[in-house]
């Protein structure tokens, strides 16, 4: 009987295509905005905060937003943040500038504090610490692994 054939081959296609979507069920995030310079992105829930590091990805809430961000940290506890004509500096290193229009920009010339976290988005718009300021280690919620 052919159709006796069919089911192994319909079950094989069936368990091939529902694993993946099993495993990465909530591990897969796409970011709709220009504001982090990727689409798509892994999320590693549970991650220990204290292992993340400036170049990390991170997601986090956001007082006042339904979604979480994706931001990437860009300056880190114990490092000097410095803001010089709009400009953001972390250890005399060029981050980006703040635009006045878009938001009131968030102003330190310091260390940042132990447990604080500067985040930015790769795009001139990003709405990031540049306009609310520093977020704290323990409100990212996971590491976000760009994949495209």
């Amino acid at each position: 009987n052919p159709n006796s054939r069919r089911w192994p081959a319909l079950i094989l296609l069936a368990v091939t295509v529902s694993v993946p979507f099993v495993f990465l069920h909530g591990r897969l995030s796409i970011t709709l905005t220009p504001s982090v310079g990727y689409r798509l992105f892994f999320i590693s829930w549970g991650t220990e905060a204290g292992n993340l590091g400036q170049g990390d990805y991170v997601l986090f809430p956001v007082k006042g937003f339904s979604a979480p961000f994706i931001k990437k940290i860009t300056c880190a506890d114990g490092s000097v943040l410095a803001m010089q004509d709009d400009g953001y500096f972390c250890n005399g290193e060029y981050l980006g500038r703040a635009i006045k229009k878009k938001a009131q920009p968030f102003v330190w010339n310091d260390a940042i504090p132990k447990d604080k976290l500067f985040v930015m988005g790769s795009h001139a718009d990003s709405y990031d610490s540049r306009y609310f300021g520093f977020i704290d280690r323990k409100e990212v919620t996971a590491r976000a692994v760009p994949i495209f």
